[in-house]
């Protein structure tokens, strides 16, 4: 059997919510699997760049509509307040639509979509605390700052803002 003679099921269904009809593929091609959870991956953070279990689950299951169905949410995922993507996934859950979509997409599928999330947000925060991801940052962060620093020097070369700092420094004491 050849690559050609294969062929991928990837026929969606439909399925009606409360009050709405929705289509839902029962498959994901692998690349579009891969960009669902490089967006939870930056997605799942706090303020404190931490993930959490709920927060990591509420975007996959966010992410899983985006990219399984015909349900337009990226309005949603380009603003600026969090709570708003709360009340979204709180509309989402109590109207029964994230049910009622995984419950038609086939279990390994979703069990791969959601495992590969958790799982990818889970190793990322590992490395990143590791010894090594914690180098690498620090790294980073010399790197800028001596970037910072070579244009603070061109800047304070210029004798405008060499005296404006001079101003500056006289006012503060």
């Amino acid at each position: 059997m050849t690559i050609e003679e294969l062929n991928l099921k990837t026929e969606n269904i439909s399925v009606t919510t409360q009050t709405h009809k929705i289509k839902v593929k029962k498959y994901l091609p692998l690349n579009d699997k891969l960009k669902a959870v490089a967006e939870i991956l930056s997605y799942s953070a706090d303020e404190n760049n931490f993930a959490t279990p709920l927060k990591i689950k509420a975007w996959s299951e966010l992410f899983l509509l985006k990219y399984y169905t015909d349900i337009d949410i990226a309005g949603f995922m380009e603003a600026e307040d969090e709570d708003e993507y709360s009340k979204l996934y709180d509309k989402l859950i109590q109207n029964g639509v994230i049910t009622e979509v995984v419950q038609s997409i086939p279990p390994a599928e979703y069990d791969l979509f959601m495992s590969t999330a958790e799982l990818t947000v889970n190793k990322f925060y590992e490395y990143r605390n590791s010894i090594k991801g914690i180098l690498e940052a620090v790294t980073q962060d010399y790197s800028n700052l001596d970037f910072e620093a070579s244009q603070i020097q061109e800047k304070l070369k210029d004798p405008n803002n060499l005296e404006f700092l001079k101003n500056v420094m006289n006012k503060l004491g």
